[in-house]
């Protein structure tokens, strides 16, 4: 029931987010449940990897409950990381110069003072 209510907290700022901007509300907080768990899946892996190599067998006797513990703080960082990223894009700070012709591919690849 608690990681139920952590996805909700979780999710609510990106919806928020999204809905002060205009966008997709419920896509959006599915991608920031996304994002924790991948966050959550990839700091795993690397810390059992780091801990095999370090002390082999130590993975094997840890306490699950304690693993899925250091884990949670990494993937509230991803969220974190990627709703800093959204707010930077959706306010325009991270937009890309439209001073391109949109109908020529790959165009802001090509110098227009050359």
């Amino acid at each position: 029931m608690l990681g139920l209510a952590l996805l909700y907290f979780l999710a609510k700022p990106f919806y928020k987010l999204a809905e002060q901007y205009g966008r997709n509300q419920i896509g959006y907080s599915l991608l920031a449940i996304i994002v924790y768990y991948a966050g959550v899946l990839g700091f795993g892996l690397m810390l059992g990897i780091v801990l095999e190599l370090t002390s082999p067998g130590s993975v094997e006797g840890m306490n699950d409950f304690f693993l899925g513990l250091i884990c949670i703080p990494a993937g509230l960082f991803t969220a974190w990381i990627l709703y800093n990223y959204l707010e930077k894009r959706f306010k325009g700070h991270l937009s890309v110069d439209r001073q391109y012709d949109a109908n020529i591919i790959d165009a802001e690849l090509i110098r227009k003072d050359d």
